[in-house]
């Protein structure tokens, strides 16, 4: 095999690995310890890693495949999903950021289908990317145990919400942009008809 049609399947192979490796940020509910803890930390950010490195494999060998632009967010969804459920179970997160990210991602992959039904592809918007950016910053530190504290805003937990919530808020900036771009488009495919 040659050295392209092995780093062709690269994007494919990370992509599936974190969908598989993200049942490891539910450790804690085994056993409801610092180690469990410090693990399902740690493989939120190894497996948020791979995000970036199979985007930045299959854009710099042009290996893009249809395969990869389903499992990459599938994988992303899963990971993050998963990660919400257990800081809410153990009340760490506030139920209201899970509804509201996970009720942006139903109406984005919604949006995505109606449009490529409509002959439209609307790929990652920047405000998502940024929105993705802050959720794998924060999860992480609120899945962590308690590294740092003190009594002063910027302790670890406070930053972790920090970042998870400013995720909310451009999630739902970022949903009116996806609608914004969809109804552009439109109007422009109505104009040529």
């Amino acid at each position: 095999m040659s050295t392209l049609g092995f780093v062709r399947h690269i994007p494919n192979a990370l992509s599936l690995s974190r969908i598989i490796g993200s049942p490891l940020v539910l450790l804690p509910f085994i056993q409801n310890s610092p180690l469990m803890w410090l693990i399902s930390s740690l493989s939120f950010v190894a497996l948020s890693l791979t995000d970036f490195f199979d985007g930045w494999v299959a854009r710099k060998y042009n290996v893009e495949s249809n395969f990869g632009k389903f499992f990459d967010p599938a994988g992303d969804k899963i990971l993050v999903l998963l990660s919400l459920v257990v800081l809410m179970h153990f009340k760490l997160l506030n139920p209201f950021i899970l509804i509201i990210l996970l009720s942006r991602d139903v109406i984005i992959s919604s949006i995505r289908s109606f449009s490529a039904s409509a002959g439209l592809i609307l790929s990652a918007r920047p405000l998502g990317k940024i929105k993705t950016i802050l959720q794998m910053i924060g999860l992480p530190l609120l899945l962590a145990p308690t590294l740092w504290t003190n009594t002063t805003f910027f302790n670890q937990n406070n930053m972790g919400l920090m970042f998870v919530w400013s995720a909310c808020i451009l999630s739902l900036i970022s949903l009116i942009d996806y609608a914004l771009v969809l109804n552009t488009s439109l109007k422009s495919i109505d104009k040529k008809a």
